[in-house]
């Protein structure tokens, strides 16, 4: 999962990225951002939809649209949740893992 939303940022963004952590009640967030340019902010909801490629910076870019999908689905069956959202300068996964 983790390497999938860093080989992403790498491809996509092709800038300096930044990994954090946080304890937030039951869980573990993972934030993972990058300072490109982000998602069209009409296609937000659809990056973790199965063969779903935003409209920016796909072009002549490998991919199936699976990535994020797949990130997505392992999140949910360990009753966790993936967050993709647009930063002033960047783009940004959160990974919201259950604590144990």
């Amino acid at each position: 999962m983790i390497g999938n939303i860093i080989s992403n940022s790498y491809k996509y963004a092709d800038t300096k990225m930044e990994a954090a952590c946080v304890f937030s009640g039951q869980y573990l967030e993972l934030k993972i951002r990058d300072y490109g340019e982000g998602a069209a902010p009409e296609e937000i909801s659809f990056l973790t939809s199965r063969f779903f490629r935003g409209s920016r910076n796909t072009e002549e870019k490998e991919g199936s649209g699976l990535g994020l999908y797949i990130a997505n689905e392992l999140m949910k069956k360990m009753q966790g949740e993936l967050i993709c959202s647009n930063m002033e300068d960047g783009f940004c996964v959160t990974l919201r893992i259950p604590l144990a």
